[in-house]
């Protein structure tokens, strides 16, 4: 009986540190994503899809950022994250083997403005202007923070329909 009541106090105390430790793993995880986050890289890539009554054109797409100046801050109570900055983008489209390459300025659209932010596991979910966006966290560390996302939409058009699919990677340092 004595040796029963060891087990079990044993098994107590090994299940309440394992649940300690999550919870701090997950607090100091949520406290070195907290602060600026200078953008060292933005690379993109995807294929966009036309079909119409006249037939289907795909044209491939991918996108660096260049002349980069651009800082994301993420705060808590209340999670916000702010995207501040410049920086342009080398965008790259093939189109009926046709290759055009080209250098905007970048909008931020998505990264423009302030948003929430939340965190589920590896999953930061950043909502700005009435958009929810998902991001894997590849890397994060004190000093490095690598966000990966994937998205796709189709639109149906004057009798045609409109599919793009894209994958991006963010990297950032402090």
């Amino acid at each position: 009986m004595k040796l029963l009541s060891q087990c079990a106090l044993i098994c107590l105390l090994s299940i309440s540190i394992v649940s300690c430790s999550s919870d701090d793993d997950n607090n100091t995880a949520t406290n070195q994503l907290l602060g600026d986050w200078r953008m060292d890289a933005y690379t993109y890539e995807g294929v966009s899809t036309t079909t119409n009554q006249y037939g289907t054109v795909t044209s491939d797409y991918t996108g660096e950022a260049i002349n980069i100046d651009f800082l994301m801050t993420f705060a808590e109570d209340p999670n916000t994250v702010t995207g501040a900055g410049s920086y342009d983008i080398r965008l790259t489209t093939t189109t009926l083997g046709q290759t055009i390459v080209q250098e905007v300025p970048a909008t931020q659209g998505f990264f423009s403005a302030t948003g929430e932010w939340s965190r589920s596991g590896n999953t930061i979910t950043m909502s700005n202007q009435g958009q929810d966006q998902e991001y894997l966290i590849e890397e994060l560390s004190d000093s490095k923070l690598t966000l990966s996302s994937s998205a796709s939409t189709s639109v149906i058009t004057g009798g045609g329909l409109a599919s793009t699919s894209l994958d991006l990677i963010l990297e950032f340092s402090r």
